[in-house]
């Protein structure tokens, strides 16, 4: 599947079967609209995105209060931290 971010400022990693979306907070499309592409290019390709799976990590400034981070993703879990290919990142 070719798959690529809708905009230059976002990422999209790929490794075997896990895809990571990384979308910074100036960027020019929103995480909700990058991730409804994903699933709708996932659907097109007919494959199921395991939504158990999938988390979300959000890394800010200690001097940001917590109510300033943005709003909870519906139907995704929001981590303080994960592994991915061995390596554990953390907020």
């Amino acid at each position: 599947m070719d798959l690529k971010p809708l905009s230059a400022f976002n990422l999209i990693v790929k490794y075997a079967d896990d895809t990571y979306l990384l979308v910074p907070q100036h960027s020019s499309v929103t995480l909700e609209t990058e991730f409804s592409h994903i699933l709708d290019r996932s659907s097109n390709n007919k494959l199921k995105l395991n939504t158990l799976k999938t988390k979300e990590i959000v890394f800010h400034s200690l001097r940001i209060s917590k109510t300033l981070l943005p709003p909870l993703f519906p139907g995704i879990e929001r981590v303080d931290s994960f592994k991915i290919l061995g390596v554990m990142f953390a907020k």
